[in-house]
């Protein structure tokens, strides 16, 4: 007598057997119900106020540039130095990073960077600094240009276009001094720097 062996029952100690065809892991497909959403609070609701709201999304705070690193080398006598520094700008404008006989002085502000400049300039201290951000020049490299080209046409061609040039020069072979093709040119900080490439 045949059996049906989807229809057998069994015991929990006898494994169960089934005629169906076995289906991978990548073909079953599952139901998941959905749900509409779980609900939830925000429990700082009652913090936010619609000024807050009104102020933070109108006002930008503007970037206070900081004031670059003074380098100074050869500094023998801490104590004359920061003597010196003090007579122009107070201790707490300024901070010092020493290391063997170079000082690096780190103004705290526009001002003091300023006076301590001033200052090193009057001792005929040696030192170096950078330029502030705002002060550089926006330097671009011009190439596919006859190294004769007239530069004043140049010039004028860019004025047209907006930009403000401080400088326009070619690159020279720094042993035969003959020109090259590139020119280098130098605007002015400006907004639509960027748009010239």
């Amino acid at each position: 007598m045949p059996m049906d062996l989807n229809k057998v029952k069994h015991n929990n100690n006898t494994p169960i057997i089934t005629n169906k065809p076995l289906i991978s892991m990548a073909e079953r497909t599952f139901s998941i119900p959905i749900t509409l959403g779980i609900p939830t609070s925000n429990r700082f609701l009652s913090i936010v106020t619609p000024e807050y709201h009104e102020t933070s999304e109108n006002s930008t705070p503007d970037k206070i540039p900081s004031s670059p690193a003074i380098f100074l080398e050869e500094v023998l006598d801490m104590q004359s130095m920061i003597s010196l520094l003090e007579k122009v700008v107070k201790k707490e404008n300024y901070s010092l990073k020493a290391n063997n006989d170079k000082v690096k002085i780190l103004p705290k502000n526009v001002d003091a960077y300023k006076k301590i400049v001033k200052q090193l300039k009057k001792a005929n201290a040696r030192f170096h600094i950078y330029q502030f951000k705002q002060d550089r020049t926006f330097k671009v490299v011009l190439h596919n240009i006859h190294h004769l080209a007239n530069m004043v046409e140049l010039k004028d061609e860019l004025l047209l276009l907006g930009y403000e040039i401080l400088n326009i020069s070619n690159v020279n072979h720094n042993k035969t001094l003959q020109s090259f093709s590139p020119f280098f040119i130098d605007l002015k900080q400006k907004q639509n720097n960027k748009e010239i490439y």
